[in-house]
């Protein structure tokens, strides 16, 4: 059934495909009656073709390599367009990215590199982030973009419970919260915070079988193009276990302006 006052958005990383395969998820898959859900894998597992719910378009994008990532939408909503990866074609054997592009907006599925203890890594990121933001830039021309997924990375202190924050520490560094900043900068809004304000609520916890919250942080956002802020209905976090150690997230906004 279509939401006829608002959209929800949900956004979610499974880490496992077959996680998506379990009763536990298309329960909750029902129950939250999305308008869009976006997911993102990370392991080994194959990737075949997801699980079809009436009502929904589904597009995916799977990585080449086996160690590489792979993301997923969902939407009862038929795009004017779809896109995988980015343009210049660097990266898109590795699954990041998905671009449905409606009348008045793109919505962008997408999940970057995990930065690598070394040097290589780390140079690795930045480069793929220096890409993928030129790319973001290039749709805010023509119309205003909601991003989603694991963005790994932990941007302030507010949203980590750890007693010390190492600047070592993979999602944690200076570098790529300088680069999550970037984002905030060209115009997007982190939709949790300007929902929430100080409000420490985490999407991940780091060990599933360790209750204690000083192990979690946020590093899945939905972050909105400023000039939609004003349809931002929620933003929250969905403490819900669904067999990945992060938790699903969702965005509400007014529906008035999807108009296709």
């Amino acid at each position: 059934m279509i939401n006829e006052d608002k959209l929800i958005f949900l956004s979610w990383n499974a880490i496992e495909y077959k996680q998506c395969t379990k009763e536990e998820f298309m329960d909750f898959f029902l129950w939250v009656d999305a308008d869009f859900f976006s997911l993102q894998f990370s392991k080994k597992d194959r990737f075949e073709i997801p699980p079809i719910f009436e009502g929904y378009y589904v597009f995916w994008n799977s990585s080449n390599k086996k160690s590489y990532s792979k993301t997923l939408i969902y939407t009862k909503h038929k795009p004017i367009s779809v896109s995988y990866g980015l343009p210049n074609k660097l990266n898109n054997d590795e699954g990041r990215l998905i671009t449905l592009e409606y009348n008045d907006f793109y919505l962008v599925n997408s999940y970057p590199p995990n930065v690598k203890r070394d040097l290589r890594g780390m140079y690795y990121r930045m480069g793929y982030e220096n890409r993928v933001q030129q790319y973001y830039k290039s749709l805010m021309k023509f119309k205003p973009v909601i991003l989603c997924g694991n963005l790994n990375v932990v941007y302030s202190k507010i949203n980590s419970r750890l007693e010390i924050i190492k600047e070592t520490k993979a999602g944690h560094t200076f570098e790529e919260r300088e680069k999550f900043k970037e984002l905030l900068d060209i115009g997007f809004i982190d939709s949790f915070e300007f929902i929430n304000s100080k409000k420490s609520t985490n999407s991940i916890r780091i060990n599933p079988n360790n209750s204690g919250n000083h192990n979690r942080h946020k590093s899945d956002y939905f972050l909105v193009d400023d000039t939609l802020y004003c349809h931002i209905i929620n933003s929250d976090i969905f403490d819900i276990e669904l067999g990945s150690n992060h938790y699903p997230i969702i965005l509400e906004m007014k529906y008035s302006f999807l108009s296709n």
